[in-house]
């Protein structure tokens, strides 16, 4: 690790556990106001561990498709994501052998990353949430 990248690391270091709290609270604030939606689960927390809620995502098993809430916040100039396309479907490993039971694809097809920068404030989470509950009226 270069001098730069180090001094960096030791900057974040200040402000990780500021960072962790506010992560858990934009998590807990989705899963209070979207969690009732029919089809929607929030990632699932294990009482076994702490996360660390860098990322809020969610799946959703009804009529509402993950693109429907993509192109809706994307309507608002708000940026969303599908989760990662799991390896064994990138083009570059289409001929490699796969082991697995489709659990990584069917999280690809089926989630969606949630906005999670630490800078929005409830008034921010509130208009996402908003828009996402327009999605099913």
């Amino acid at each position: 690790m270069s001098n730069v990248l180090a001094g960096i690391g030791r900057g974040q270091l200040k402000v990780l556990e500021r960072r962790l709290i506010q992560k858990k609270h934009i998590f807990e604030f989705y899963k209070e106001n979207l969690s009732h939606l029919e089809g929607l689960a929030m990632m699932p927390v294990n009482d076994w561990n702490e996360p660390n809620f860098w990322l809020s995502c969610i799946t959703l098993s009804g009529k509402v498709k993950p693109l429907d809430i993509i192109e809706a916040l994307e309507h608002e100039n708000i940026e969303s994501r599908p989760i990662w396309k799991p390896m064994h479907m990138q083009p570059f490993y289409r001929d490699c052998d796969f082991l697995g039971s489709g659990v990584s694809q069917k999280i690809f097809e089926h989630g969606l990353c949630l906005p999670s920068d630490t800078k929005m404030t409830d008034d921010d989470l509130n208009r996402i949430c908003e828009i996402i509950k327009g999605v099913w009226r």
